[in-house]
């Protein structure tokens, strides 16, 4: 899915890979592929059916990864190219995005760890815990299908808080989702 995966030491992220088909539209495949690393000392990547693609950092440093699809023979190293594994730091914060939202309508909330080292995550939307201060404006989902989802309920101004359920970190962030009336 990216081309660099950026973690601190203390934290996990996953990692997505995705096949194109002939029509140009992709199917995600990472339950499918082995993950072959550079170096194993820095971080592992779970394969199989199980949290698959799922990055355990070991220590910190940066790892080259690539994906090998074994039933249809595709590498990413052939296609797109291998990605970059970083690890650096440790995470402190959580830092949600701000965003508005009409009522009736749905956005995907994003949410980046900051780490000691001052860099920031990739989104880790799809690994926290999702929770809203009020329910009757906006709601969240915590659905595997699409976590982080915000839908507008009436108008006003909440709060969506994202906790990493690996270390308890949770954002700080306040009033950082905006329910607009309709046009």
């Amino acid at each position: 899915e990216d081309s660099e995966y950026i973690l601190g030491a203390n934290m996990r992220l996953p990692l997505r890979v995705y096949a194109y088909r002939t029509d140009g539209t992709r199917t995600q495949i990472t339950d499918d592929v082995v993950f072959e690393l550079t170096t194993n000392s820095i971080a592992t990547i779970q394969e199989g059916n199980l949290d698959p693609g799922l990055i355990t950092p070991l220590r910190q440093g940066t790892v080259t990864v690539n994906a090998f699809d074994q039933e249809r023979n595709l590498r990413t190293s052939s296609s797109l190219g291998p990605a970059t594994i970083r690890v650096q730091g440790y995470l402190q914060n959580l830092v949600i995005n701000p965003l508005s939202v009409r009522i009736g309508d749905s956005r995907n909330a994003r949410v980046y760890g900051e780490l000691s080292t001052g860099a920031f995550t990739n989104d880790m939307r799809r690994i926290v815990d999702w929770q809203t201060f009020d329910a009757t404006i906006a709601t969240v989902t915590n659905t595997a299908g699409n976590p982080g989802e915000i839908s507008g309920i009436r108008a006003g101004t909440t709060t969506i808080v994202a906790t990493d359920p690996f270390t308890g970190i949770s954002s700080s962030g306040v009033n950082n989702v905006i329910v607009r009336p309709p046009v």
